[in-house]
């Protein structure tokens, strides 16, 4: 869109602020707003979060969808939410959902066939950045305690390990809905830090499938080789190196990282020719787990590049 220029008083230059904006920030005379100068351009914008969305959505039919589908309006910012069905019982489905993974939203009323779900949290508080960094250190957590617990065969501890995944859910989704509320510091860049955290969602999941593999009892058996063992060593240091260079951009780090990945790439097909049963599993969870690290490592280079 464009704005004329128009002079108030002797010296100064005024531009009016959209009116859609305006209304969907609540922002009134004698509000703060933040100029940024960058050159031939500069950007407006306030600390307020949207104002409050509502909506209404029907399950019917709908589970083993329904966690995904009300987590889905948390992370876009939703703060009410009427869910509608035919079953009374259903209600449960609903009351799984918030349990499980959306800590957020809780049931307000709820009837025969609905019930209504509000965002208790008030407004978001500036924890995006400390919540992003405990994403990747509870991450780190799963990924080098695992491989110390399979060395030992200490399968109860991989079970704890394996519950971090549910925190790994509430936090991811806390990221999200507070880019969705409050946007980012960069909000050029808001759509490649996004594909980030759904990234440390996705990697946090492909560990769990893992666990859940080594804790079957035919499986927790038998011992991993010497090579799957060194495989997984190399899958986690590429975690870590990315997670050093997340927040210390450093060249030499990021082909460090390339490397690691063509050399892991390469070598899983011989591995996987020579392997058992349980080892030839193992390596390809973890070589999904490789490219979906490596997944990371582009939308980084955009934001800071």
């Amino acid at each position: 869109m464009k704005r004329k220029v128009v002079r108030q008083g002797a010296s100064t230059l005024m531009i009016s602020i959209p009116s859609d904006w305006a209304r969907k920030f609540d922002i009134h005379k004698g509000d703060d707003l933040e100029i940024i100068e960058e050159e031939r351009r500069f950007f407006v914008s306030t600390q307020k979060e949207l104002t409050k969305k509502s909506t209404e959505i029907n399950i019917d039919n709908l589970e083993p969808m329904v966690l995904r589908t009300i987590a889905s309006l948390y992370k876009a910012g939703y703060d009410e939410v009427k869910v509608t069905f035919s079953d009374p019982e259903q209600v449960m489905q609903v009351q799984n959902s918030l349990k499980n993974e959306i800590a957020g939203f809780e049931i307000v009323e709820q009837g025969k066939i609905y019930c209504i779900i509000k965002n208790i949290e008030g407004p978001l508080e500036e924890g995006f950045e400390p919540i992003l960094r405990r994403t990747f250190i509870l991450l780190l957590t799963m990924a080098e305690e695992s491989l110390e617990a399979i060395r030992k065969q200490d399968y109860a501890d991989l079970q704890r390990l394996r519950f971090l995944e549910d925190s790994n859910n509430r936090f991811t989704t806390f990221c999200r809905r507070a880019l969705s509320k409050k946007g980012y510091k960069d909000q050029a860049k808001i759509q490649f830090i996004y594909h980030i955290i759904d990234q440390l969602e996705k990697i946090a999941d492909q560990y769990k499938y893992l666990f859940d593999y080594l804790l079957k009892e035919e499986n927790a058996k038998h011992k991993l080789s010497p090579e799957t063992l060194s495989y997984y060593q190399n899958t986690n240091k590429m975690l870590r190196n990315y997670y050093e260079l997340f927040y210390d951009f450093d060249k030499a780090k990021v082909a460090e990282i390339g490397k690691l990945r063509k050399k892991l790439v390469q070598n899983v097909g011989s591995m996987l020719e020579n392997a058992n049963r349980k080892d030839a599993v193992v390596l390809h969870y973890l070589v999904l787990q490789v490219q979906e690290i490596f997944e990371l490592v582009e939308p980084y280079l955009a934001m800071v590049l």
